[in-house]
């Protein structure tokens, strides 16, 4: 229940934040494209998957680790992701499965 009730606030927290983001990105011109069924899906999956691993590492490691690993996580998605360096760097290989 208490997991539940942690990655439910952390929904709300985000639908918050969505919609003031949408709401100024509309405002600012902004024509979305896609099916907003589907990203719904995809945020609320993302979010109760990623909710849930913080909460598991939170209650498994010591506070020092779980930021160690969080920071691991957060620094891997930033390069993965094409934050940090632009995905066509990557060689061949590697760019096939940050694709995914």
């Amino acid at each position: 229940a208490l997991m539940t009730a942690k990655t439910l606030s952390v929904l709300v927290t985000e639908v918050l934040q969505i919609v003031l983001l949408t709401a100024i990105a509309l405002a600012l011109g902004w024509s979305p494209e896609g099916n907003p069924l589907s990203v719904l899906l995809l945020l609320v999956l993302g979010t109760a998957a990623f909710s849930g691993l913080g909460l598991l590492m939170a209650g498994t490691l010591k506070a020092e680790a779980t930021l160690a690993a969080a920071n691991l996580v957060f620094l891997l998605l930033l390069v993965g992701g094409g934050v940090i360096v632009p995905l066509d760097k990557f060689p061949d290989a590697v760019q096939s499965v940050l694709g995914l």
